[in-house]
C-alpha cells in the first residue's frame, strides 16, 4: 500500500500492525504536460495531485520557480500550498524559468517532480491585467481608520515584483519604524503599524508620514495617531 503510511506483516505473536513512514512521491503536470498557463509576466502552475497515491494523500505543495534551466537562482520558493495550483506575477519579459513542485506531509517533503519550463511574453493588456486581478499601477492608500488607535493598516499595490521599502517618519522626517523591506511579489499588499516604535515603545499622539519606495516609485502619505 502506498501513501503516507504503509502496512507490513502483522506480528504474529503479537497480532498488531506494523507503521513505517513513508515520503510522498512528485505530483505529476496538468496543462498539457508543462503545467504552466502563461499570461504575459503571469503564470499560473498547476500540478495533478492524483499523479499518485501518495501525492495525492498530501496535505500541502511546495514550489520553486527559478531562472533559466537550473536552480541557481530561485525567484519563488513557496510551502504550504493547500491547493493545486499557484500564481506567480511580476516576472521579466520574454524570459524563460524552470518551474518544480514537490508534495508535503506533516511537514516532511517528498522528491521534487520532474522540472518543466516555461516562457513569459511581453506583458498582459489593462484589461488581463485586471480579469488575473494584479494591479496595473503602483499605488499607496491611504491608512485605516484614519485617525487610528491603537493600530492602521497601511495597504498598497504592486504589478510587478519589488524591492519594497516602508516607512514611518516622525514630523521631523526620522525614522519611527521600518514596517517592510523585503522583496515583494505583484498584488495588493497591506501591512499594520501598531503605533509603536523600531524600539517597541508606544509612541505619543500626533501626526506621522509613512513613505513607500519601490523600483521608482515613491509616495507619501500623512496619519494621525490620537489616544
Amino acid at each position: 500500500m502506498t501513501g503516507r503510511f504503509g502496512y507490513a506483516n502483522s506480528l504474529p505473536s503479537q497480532n498488531v500492525a506494523r507503521w513505517t513512514s513513508c515520503t510522498p512521491a512528485p505530483p505529476t503536470f496538468a496543462q498539457g504536460g508543462s503545467g504552466a498557463e502563461v499570461y504575459g509576466t503571469t503564470v499560473t502552475l498547476s500540478w495533478d495531485p492524483d499523479g499518485s497515491k501518495s501525492a495525492a494523500s498530501a496535505a500541502t505543495y511546495g514550489v520553486q520557480v527559478a531562472l533559466g534551466n537550473n536552480f541557481e537562482t530561485i525567484v519563488e520558493d513557496v510551502t504550504g500550498i493547500s491547493g493545486n495550483s499557484h500564481s506567480v506575477g511580476g516576472l521579466d519579459p520574454l524570459t524563460v524559468y524552470s518551474w518544480r513542485v514537490r508534495a508535503e506531509v506533516d511537514a516532511t517533503p517528498g522528491a521534487w517532480s520532474a522540472r518543466e519550463t516555461f516562457e513569459t511574453s511581453v506583458g498582459t493588456a489593462v484589461g488581463d491585467d485586471a480579469e488575473s486581478g494584479l494591479p496595473t499601477a503602483f499605488a499607496l492608500g491611504q491608512n485605516y481608520p484614519n485617525p487610528f488607535n491603537p493600530s492602521a493598516t497601511i495597504e498598497y499595490e504592486l504589478p510587478q515584483r519589488a524591492h519594497v521599502k516602508l516607512e514611518v517618519l516622525n514630523l521631523l522626517g526620522q525614522r519611527v519604524r521600518m514596517l517592510v523591506d523585503e522583496e515583494i511579489p505583484a498584488g495588493a499588499h497591506n501591512v499594520v503599524w501598531e503605533g509603536r516604535s523600531s524600539e517597541g515603545k508606544a509612541v505619543a499622539s500626533g501626526v506621522y508620514f509613512y513613505r513607500i519606495v519601490a523600483d521608482d516609485f515613491l509616495d507619501t502619505k500623512k496619519m494621525l495617531l490620537l489616544k
